[in-house]
């Protein structure tokens, strides 16, 4: 996506709410839709796996659980690889 100019505050917050919209219809689509109320939490876990830290437990829904396995189940792991490759392009 290198046609999108990247610092401009406007453009950053278009960008940022597709992407949670895009994470939260997937999430409602899936096994669990009750987790789209925790989309913070979902979006932290994603950050802790592309940042190598899927085994730090994170709370949600009243349990801790590791990212990774929150990942896996909401399956994921797109979102995941779509961070790695923005991080590294």
């Amino acid at each position: 996506m290198s046609y999108i100019r990247r610092g401009d505050p406007v453009t950053d917050r278009l960008v940022a709410a597709l992407e949670d919209e895009a994470l939260r219809v997937h999430i409602e689509q899936g096994l669990y839709p009750e987790y789209a109320q925790y989309l913070d939490v979902v979006k932290r876990a994603i950050f802790l796996c592309s940042s190598g830290l899927f085994r730090r437990r994170i709370p949600v829904a009243g349990d801790e659980v590791d990212a990774a396995l929150l990942v896996a189940l909401l399956d994921l792991e797109s979102f995941v690889v779509a961070r790695l490759r923005a991080r590294f392009n």
